[in-house]
């Protein structure tokens, strides 16, 4: 079993026993969900958040409708080439057809041999973890949205969401969702600045 809130604990254990707290956590795509679950039920240990193109649906009005064509996507792969390639097919989909490449051999092949657990526990136990209203309402970390420029259209619809919700404004990256696969440096330069403004080293 794996969960949003499982991995979130699994997380707040490990700062704990590193003796890390307070940190800056930093969450892309489905890693969103579990930033935002640490700063909700872990916020000791939390000095601030970030989060990039966070796969939280669940705010949405309609997620069904909002996933649909991923969720043809899958469907269809599945039916014809299995889940490792259904995997491949996703990344391709949220990316473009040069991701795979740039993704390290070794963790590219951790997420394919996941693929089973991907699809089948983690994919829809993370489509349904919601946060309360009241939970975002009453946030005390800080939180910061960053959005890849040429994201899909619903990760552009959960960070204006959540915008609303946190009355900031995202700050924008270039490229597409996963970014940092292809230019990692891109990455590191957006979060030094963030990082020390919160007065982490």
């Amino acid at each position: 079993m794996t969960s949003v809130t499982e991995q979130a604990d699994d997380a707040a254990g490990m700062i704990r026993a590193l003796g890390l707290a307070p940190v800056v956590v930093f969450g892309a795509s489905a890693g969103g969900p579990i930033a935002l679950d640490l700063m909700i039920r872990h916020s000791r240990l939390i000095r601030a958040g970030i989060l990039q193109d966070p796969a939280i649906f669940s705010v949405l009005q309609d997620p069904a409708a909002a996933l649909a064509p991923r969720r043809a996507l899958i469907e269809e792969t599945l039916k014809t080439v299995g889940p490792r390639e259904t995997i491949a097919a996703l990344m391709r989909y949220l990316n473009d057809d040069e991701v795979l490449t740039a993704i390290p051999a070794d963790i590219l092949e951790r997420m394919l041999s996941n693929a089973e657990t991907i699809l089948n526990i983690e994919g829809p136990g993370f489509a349904g973890w919601k946060p309360s209203s009241a939970d975002l309402a009453d946030l005390r970390v800080p939180v910061v949205l960053m959005l890849a420029r040429d994201t899909l259209p619903v990760y552009q619809q959960v960070t204006d969401v959540l915008a609303r919700q946190f009355e900031i404004e995202p700050i924008t990256v270039p490229g597409r969702h996963a970014f940092y696969y292809y230019r990692p440096q891109d990455l590191a330069d957006a979060l030094r600045p963030i990082v020390r403004g919160f007065g982490a080293a």
